[in-house]
């Protein structure tokens, strides 16, 4: 797949994230995250795995919210770890969200609405696609 269609359905998602359509939000970024590889594809399954999170939350299933934060935090982790990845912006921004979702206890889905708009108001696809590259400096 042309990387024109990923940024097609990364854009399709992010916008459905920002009207607050978490599980519309989960199904365009699966599409391109199907034909992504490298930091990229570990990012956006991050990224899934917390509008993932966020549907499990409106559905009153606080559980499977927390297990589905506590995966994309492991993966952000794993991507600060690894000094191929380029840019850390993106996966700090979104660690910061996970771990601050994470604090809240026994959160509703309007507890966290404008945290989580922010959060997605911040994104800028062209900036949030540059992981994948030569590294960062020890």
């Amino acid at each position: 797949m042309e990387n024109h269609r990923i940024l097609q359905f990364l854009e399709q998602g992010l916008q459905a994230a920002r009207a607050g359509d978490y599980f519309e939000a989960h199904e365009h970024w699966e599409d391109a995250w199907r034909q992504m590889s490298g930091a990229s594809r570990t990012f956006w399954q991050a990224m899934i795995q917390l509008v993932a999170a966020l549907v499990h939350l409106e559905r009153g299933n606080p559980r499977g919210f927390a297990r589905l934060c506590s995966k994309a935090l492991a993966r952000c982790q794993q991507l600060e770890a690894d000094r191929r990845v380029a840019d850390l912006q993106p996966v700090l921004a979104l660690k910061t969200l996970l771990l601050r979702l994470q604090e809240t206890p026994a959160p509703q889905p309007g507890d966290l609405e404008a945290e989580l708009t922010a959060f997605f108001q911040q994104i800028e696809l062209e900036n949030w696609l540059r992981l994948d590259g030569k590294g960062r400096s020890p």
